[in-house]
């Protein structure tokens, strides 16, 4: 499968892809690593799929990440350097998470649209990982 490299992450909990966004520096990473720990905690699978690239393309109407192959199981955690992971090969996309300094309280755009596929929207604030993930975890769970 071959796609358009989108920059952020792709995190898989029970199979459902959370596709992080943001500037450089906004806590992607951080975010998807505490997404990992806290859905293990409670119970749910979940496997880091891509860091810093995904690539997305549209198949039978949904959208799919995977990570290009020399950054397939690698993490950049700020101050600490690259971590080796366990990994998924790809995820269907069901949530994109925008991380930004100033998100906006009421969001007039609750999905985001990529290669024609819809998928929800979250817009939350960049460099809160622990919050993020409570949000994102508890939006994923409650349908």
């Amino acid at each position: 499968m071959t796609g358009a490299n989108q920059h952020g992450g792709l995190i898989a909990i029970d199979g459902a892809g959370i596709l992080i966004l943001g500037p450089a520096r906004s806590g992607k990473s951080a975010l998807g690593l505490c997404l990992l720990r806290l859905a293990r905690r409670e119970g749910h699978d979940a496997t880091l799929v891509a860091d810093d690239q995904v690539l997305l393309s549209a198949q039978a109407g949904r959208l799919i990440g995977r990570a290009p192959d020399s950054l397939a199981g690698l993490m950049e955690i700020s101050g600490v350097g690259i971590l080796r992971m366990p990994h998924a090969p790809e995820a269907p996309v069901v949530l994109a998470v925008s991380l930004s300094d100033d998100p906006p309280r009421m969001p007039d755009a609750p999905a985001l649209t990529l290669h024609g596929v819809s998928v929800r929207q979250l817009h939350l604030p960049a460099r809160q990982a622990s919050l993020s993930a409570e949000v994102v975890l508890t939006i994923l769970t409650a349908g």
